[in-house]
């Protein structure tokens, strides 16, 4: 049955402003507020309510659907840029983009050796005193550009070690450009 608070509600308002036929029902029922008057008032508003409840599923399956439509046409229409395909007779996109100058300087700046990555004489040499360990973990992280995570796998250690023994040969070569200071 309907709670009396339900009267004063915004929903029952509305309701009583859009429907003629629910506000004949509210009228009799304030009339002759009889157990008759108050049960077509109840079933009245229950059937708004439930209408209200459908409308609202609704407007969200129609929101999903419309989301999932539009992620379909968008797969569908994407075009994948394949490297082999030819371009411009008998250039391909490979052809275009390869740059031999640029692949041999990388390849050869991954074969230097780490003392020769920093230019600065007194980071060399300190570099070149340092454990094995060390200078593969600096190697790894600055020439080899691998993450801490990737070098640990590679090394057999944890992650952790390969951040404690980066953070001690940071703090070293601290030590050295600050004494050019």
């Amino acid at each position: 049955m309907i709670n009396e608070d339900v009267f004063i509600s915004e929903r029952f308002q509305r309701k009583l402003h859009e429907d003629e036929d629910f506000k004949k029902i509210y009228l009799e029922y304030l009339l002759d507020p009889n157990e008759t008057n108050k049960k077509r008032l109840n079933e009245s508003y229950i059937k708004y309510e439930k209408q209200l409840i459908a409308l609202k599923y609704l407007r969200k399956v129609v929101v999903f659907e419309a989301k999932r439509f539009d992620s379909k046409i968008r797969k569908r229409n994407a075009k994948q840029l394949s490297f082999d395909a030819k371009f411009d007779d008998e250039l391909t996109f490979f052809d275009i983009l390869k740059d031999e100058k640029a692949e041999s300087n990388f390849n050869e700046m991954l074969e230097r050796k780490l003392e020769e990555a920093f230019v600065d004489a007194r980071i060399s040499s300190e570099i070149l005193s340092m454990t094995d360990r060390q200078q593969e973990i600096i190697y790894g992280l600055y020439v080899k550009d691998l993450t801490e995570v990737v070098l640990a796998e590679r090394l057999g250690i944890t992650q952790q070690a390969v951040s404690k023994t980066h953070r001690k040969v940071i703090k070293k070569l601290r030590k050295v450009v600050a004494k050019e200071c």
